[in-house]
Formats: C-alpha cells, sequence, structure tokens
C-alpha cells in the first residue's frame, strides 16, 4: 500500500529539475530559451475544469478552426549549436486566467540575466512585449505581416493647437511602402553558399504598449 500512497501523494520536483538544466548554461552568454504552447482539444468533456476556445488546424472534417479544450506550454533550453536537441525545463497546462510570462517568471531567479526568448507570432502581443520589458528579458519573435507597427510620434509643431500626437507612421511588413530606408542591412550568405539580406528598423512600437520600443528585422 505504500507504494500507491507515494504515487498518489508523490510530487515531481519540477523547479528542481528546471534548476539542474540550467545550471548546465552558467559559462553561456546569452542563454536561449523557446517558450510553445500546444492545445488538446476537449470537446466531449463537459466536466473537464477550465476548458477555453482553442485554435484547430482546419481539416476536412473540421467545419471551424476552433474548439474547447486546453493549453500546454513549453519551455526549452535551446543548444549552442545547431541540433534537434534540447533541454525542457518546465512543462505544464495553462489555465485560462495565466500565460506564457508567468512561467517564464518562475524560472527567472534561476536564469541568467543574459537569457534570450525565442517564440513564435503568437505571442507578439502588447502585454507579452510589455511583460519582457517589465523582466528586463530580450526576445526575438515571429511576427504576422499585418501587425502595426508605428514610428516614434513626430515634436509638435509650435503653435499648433490640440494634444501631440502619440503615434508617427505606420510600419507594416504587408505594406511595403511603409518601410522605408532600413537602419542597418547585412548582405551576405548561408552555411550552403546561398545570398542573405537582413534588414533592421528601429525605435518602433505598439499602439497599446508605446512604452515598450521594438525592431523589425527583415529577413530574405
Amino acid at each position: 500500500m505504500s507504494v500507491y500512497e507515494a504515487l498518489e501523494d508523490g510530487q515531481i520536483g519540477q523547479m528542481s529539475w528546471s534548476r539542474s538544466c540550467v545550471q548546465l548554461t552558467q559559462q553561456q552568454s546569452p542563454v536561449w530559451i523557446s517558450v510553445e504552447s500546444t492545445s488538446i482539444a476537449q470537446t466531449f468533456a463537459e466536466t473537464s475544469p477550465d476548458r477555453g476556445i482553442i485554435y484547430v488546424p482546419n481539416l476536412p472534417h473540421a467545419k471551424r478552426p476552433v474548439s474547447v479544450g486546453w493549453q500546454f506550454s513549453t519551455e526549452m533550453l535551446l543548444p549552442t549549436t545547431r541540433s534537434s536537441w534540447g533541454a525542457l525545463l518546465a512543462h505544464r497546462r495553462i489555465q485560462s486566467n495565466e500565460t506564457a510570462v508567468e512561467q517564464v517568471e518562475q524560472l527567472l531567479p534561476e536564469l541568467s540575466a543574459h537569457t534570450r526568448l525565442l517564440a513564435d507570432r503568437w505571442y507578439v502581443t502588447d502585454p507579452f512585449l510589455q511583460a519582457c520589458q517589465r523582466l528586463q528579458m530580450g526576445a526575438l519573435l515571429g511576427c504576422k505581416r499585418n501587425r502595426k507597427l508605428y514610428r516614434p510620434a513626430p515634436p509638435k509643431v509650435p503653435g499648433k493647437r490640440g494634444s501631440q500626437g502619440k503615434d508617427g507612421a505606420l510600419f507594416q511588413d504587408s505594406k511595403p511602402e511603409s518601410w522605408g530606408k532600413p537602419d542597418e542591412e547585412w548582405k551576405g550568405e548561408d552555411s550552403e553558399g546561398k545570398q542573405l539580406l537582413v534588414q533592421a528598423s528601429h525605435h518602433l512600437h505598439c499602439r497599446q504598449a508605446r512604452e515598450v520600443e521594438v525592431s523589425n528585422c527583415r529577413v530574405v
């Protein structure tokens, strides 16, 4: 009976596991971790607690690309060289009132001051950007082509009535006419000899998170 009781009452020391993985990166600078979410549909589990609306692939048998279910968040410690392997730092179900930022914040005391986040386009939200600034953590995020960014507001014209505008010109990847001249540009080759062009535009912001300055990097 003691074995069954141990399995019933026992808990996985997740922070101890995460701490052991993080200790392997003390000599790395910077340390990169990825954040990813996975949805699991629970369509018929009406008594399952805290189900929410989730996105599902629009397959032939799916009438709508949304369903109800749970979301799980995973944080991985990325290797320093190209590899398909990584160290699992944390994996747990996200409550409907939680965000991935809270998961990162729990690990923050164990992470290096030079830790950077890598995440896909679904994380480019105003609260996430504000949280990254609050935690003083840099992030490299994918961005939707229709995501609207803005340049700094122009200076107020002396003598002009009314309040000063809070946003400058629009910057949107889907509108090349809004790009302007990049602030930085690099040309080179990848490991396979293919041509690469990287253009960066700095001093941009989102309308609902004006205090967070972001850069847009476009890789061709």
